[in-house]
């Protein structure tokens, strides 16, 4: 008797129909990939006296997109799925002039990127697809909370599908850097030291739903 496994055929029900006639090259996928970006940028000067001018900049970008990158369906689908970035610039710059030949300022700046890419509609909240409902018992892991389905690489060409990854990312940067110049006769002199701290995030847990891949290395002749 033909032998079917179950968990076999859930997975092949993922894959959409054949929508152009043939065997082989028989799947065309006609989808429209979405970008929306804003960047907004603001700069105030402000003179205290004709000694002591103060500026302050803004600058913040965020956008989403959603590019499906393995052109499935449903759950099935992998790629940039409705991935979300930012970053938020500010800046302010005080100069102060004690003589001709005598200037200081000090600068003082922030930056926070922020990065949220989901790898498919399952981990975008789009589709929901646990490994139950492909019949997989699968161990629950504490580093997650969630119970999507395992990612799964089917070698020979296919694409892989099922996203399960989430992933965000942040990176943080603190800046103060005071710096004098100095004119003695013809020769310009600057002075000046930068402290920065870093604050990053690494990019999430990986995939605690697991990953599964197919390949022919075992059965190979």
């Amino acid at each position: 008797p033909l032998f079917r496994s179950p968990v076999g055929l859930a997975i092949m029900k993922l894959f959409p129909a054949p929508n152009r006639p043939g065997y082989t090259n028989n799947y065309v996928f006609n989808g429209k990939d979405r970008y929306s970006y804003n960047m907004p940028i603001a700069r105030v000067d402000y003179n205290f006296t004709d000694r002591t001018k103060l500026y302050g900049v803004f600058a913040w970008w965020s956008g989403h997109e959603y590019r499906n990158g393995n052109g499935l369906v449903g759950p099935a689908i992998m790629g940039d799925i409705d991935n979300y970035r930012s970053s938020l610039t500010q800046v302010l710059d005080l100069t102060h002039t004690f003589s001709p030949s005598l200037i200081g300022d000090i600068r003082v700046s922030f930056n926070r990127y922020y990065y949220a890419d989901p790898n498919g509609t399952v981990s975008a909240g789009l589709n929901s697809l646990s490994a139950g409902a492909l019949g997989l018992n699968m161990p629950n892991i504490p580093t997650t909370s969630k119970n999507y389905a395992p990612e799964i690489d089917l070698g020979d060409n296919f694409p892989n599908i099922i996203g399960n990854q989430v992933n965000p990312n942040i990176f943080e940067t603190y800046d103060i850097g005071p710096s004098i110049t100095q004119i003695l006769g013809n020769h310009s002199l600057h002075y000046g030291a930068e402290w920065a701290l870093y604050h990053d995030v690494p990019s999430g847990i990986g995939r605690p739903n697991g990953y599964f891949g197919f390949g022919t290395d075992l059965d190979r002749k």
